[in-house]
């Protein structure tokens, strides 16, 4: 093979390269990506005591607002129920809510409200209006009620 044939296949595959890494993040700003955490936190107000709270923080790393349905807790056992939070604070937040793209929103409830069994580990969890639903990592229930 001479040089210019080498050159010319080198810069056709960087050029098919390019525009197929192009396709793929357009594709990808495109589909709904969420992230959930959840922890035990104190929530401080100016001129009240710090209240401990268990909050949920949704990340948006759409390229898109994503139009929040539902937040709660994933089922405890394989086949239970989940638990959802019917009015999350802050009160002024219902739900449906929307996060704008590449934002976060964060809802909180208080611990004593959980209702979760103490000796299992629990997900945080929230639906999407386009029928996604995302979880958080595993958390003790104890952690966030008791904070132990």
């Amino acid at each position: 093979m001479d040089e210019s044939l080498t050159r010319r296949l080198g810069a056709e595959f960087l050029g098919t390269f390019a525009l197929a890494f192009q396709a793929i993040s357009w594709l990808r700003s495109w589909s709904t990506r969420v992230e959930v955490k959840c922890g035990r936190y104190e929530l401080h107000s100016l001129g009240a005591d710090p209240e401990t709270v268990v909050l949920i923080r949704m990340i948006n790393h759409s390229g898109h607002e994503v139009k929040i349905t539902s937040v709660g807790w994933a089922h405890q056992r394989r086949k239970g129920p989940a638990f959802v939070i019917a009015r999350p604070w802050p009160l002024e937040l219902p739900l449906p809510f929307t996060i704008p793209p590449r934002d976060s929103q964060e809802v909180w409830t208080k611990p004593d409200l959980l209702g979760l069994d103490l000796d299992r580990k629990v997900r945080a969890q929230v639906t999407t209006s386009d029928g996604k639903l995302f979880k958080s990592k595993r958390v003790s229930a104890r952690t966030l009620a008791e904070g132990q």
